[in-house]
């Protein structure tokens, strides 16, 4: 199981563990994606912001919103097929140790963090 797929199953465990939806599955996918367009964005931001670009990036919300969107679009092929969900599930249970764990944590913390400094950044013009 790569990483990717592991750090999906951090959040969808967190978030089976306090929300009990009907839908859960989706809105979990729908977590995850924001969390990934966070980070994504984020470090891309940060590397315009560096090179002194981000008008290139910031001019029109159509690229922002298509990416967020085409991650969005990704994480529901990856993660929607229920069988192929649950045969991941079991994996991760079968693999998860406090290492990957942490890692996943720091990185959801990092996405944030990014989305937050790039707007603070964004801002300084």
């Amino acid at each position: 199981m790569n990483f990717y797929f592991y750090w999906y199953y951090i959040i969808h465990g967190f978030y089976f563990a306090y929300i009990r939806d009907f839908h859960f599955d989706i809105l979990a996918i729908g977590l995850f994606s924001i969390i990934v367009s966070f980070l994504v964005f984020g470090l891309v931001s940060l590397t315009f912001i560096a090179f002194g670009i981000q008008e290139l990036l910031f001019r029109n919300p159509i690229i922002i919103v298509s990416g967020a969107v085409g991650i969005q679009l990704i994480n529901l092929l990856l993660f929607q097929p229920k069988r192929r969900t649950d045969m991941l599930m079991l994996k991760f249970r079968q693999n998860q140790s406090l290492t990957k764990d942490i890692l996943a944590i720091i990185l959801t913390i990092m996405s944030f963090v990014t989305c937050i400094l790039v707007a603070i950044l964004n801002n300084e013009k």
